[in-house]
């Protein structure tokens, strides 16, 4: 999305009254200023944090870029990373968020994006898809196919990233997409505490995030069905045998399988 489009909407919402109330002082707690980075994946609830984030950013005056690498000016106080990267060189004097969805709905849920979506490089013919774009590649395949298709992109992109990452940096604060769109009030207010913003930046935060409900979303072009769990509804025995092959044991890792049998989980064909 547009990040002008995106500024422009959240200052809709009066971002500046919060600023007011505290009187040009810093944001933050401690009074420190600290710098954040927000990490994601692609499909993972970006285009919310990045409203989220973007309203925060006019009502604490910080300063805010959205990059897909650790290239940025020192003058940047909220870093946006669009897609996470962990074989990059650490940011020092920060904190931050890192948010993770089951890779089986970012699948599903890119399978079907990509179909639809008007993102240009999506319609930009490559030698690797036979000459054809990604989305006319995709296409041309039925949906069984093509969400292994997805499942292989997702496997040589994000997964090795997600599943490198360090879970354990107390500087950092961990998020699920599936915690945040069941309870994303206290999710939330749990990270920007975290994050050390006063009450008043919080508050304006909240406010602006309830009416950005991931609920309110869900006929969007960027969220299939808001509800964890809905990978089983789109996939096929073949789908679930392959996605078992790619990312099985760090499902279990990650906290979203227990065992290798998804039995209960297949409503597959």
């Amino acid at each position: 999305m547009n990040r002008n489009r995106i500024v422009k909407h959240a200052s809709a919402w009066n971002p500046l009254r919060a600023w007011r109330k505290l009187g040009g002082s810093s944001p933050f707690t401690s009074g420190i200023d600290n710098k954040i980075v927000v990490t994601v994946y692609h499909k993972s609830g970006t285009v919310l944090l990045k409203k989220l984030f973007s309203h925060i950013a006019l009502v604490s005056g910080m300063k805010i870029d959205f990059r897909d690498d650790y290239n940025f000016s020192p003058s940047i106080e909220i870093l946006f990373l669009q897609h996470t990267r962990v074989l990059s060189p650490p940011l020092d004097d920060y904190r931050g968020c890192h948010m993770i969805r089951d890779p089986r709905d970012m699948i599903v849920s890119s399978y079907n994006y990509h179909l639809i979506s008007d993102e240009p490089w999506l319609h930009k013919p490559q030698e690797r898809y036979e000459g054809k774009s990604y989305a006319r590649y995709l296409a041309d395949f039925d949906k069984e196919s093509g969400i292994n298709i997805e499942a292989d992109r997702f496997y040589g992109k994000a997964w090795r990233h997600m599943i490198a990452w360090d879970y354990g940096n107390p500087d950092v604060f961990e998020l699920k997409y599936e915690s945040m769109i069941l309870d994303p009030q206290n999710q939330f207010r749990q990270l920007l505490e975290f994050l050390d913003f006063k009450p008043a930046v919080i508050r304006a935060a909240l406010k602006f995030l309830d009416r950005q409900s991931l609920h309110r979303q869900k006929n969007s072009r960027h969220v299939l069905s808001g509800q964890p769990g809905n990978w089983a509804n789109h996939v096929t025995r073949n789908n679930i045998a392959h996605m078992k092959h790619l990312f099985g044991p760090g499902l279990i890792q990650l906290g979203y399988e227990e065992t290798m049998d998804w039995s209960t989980r297949n409503r597959g064909a």
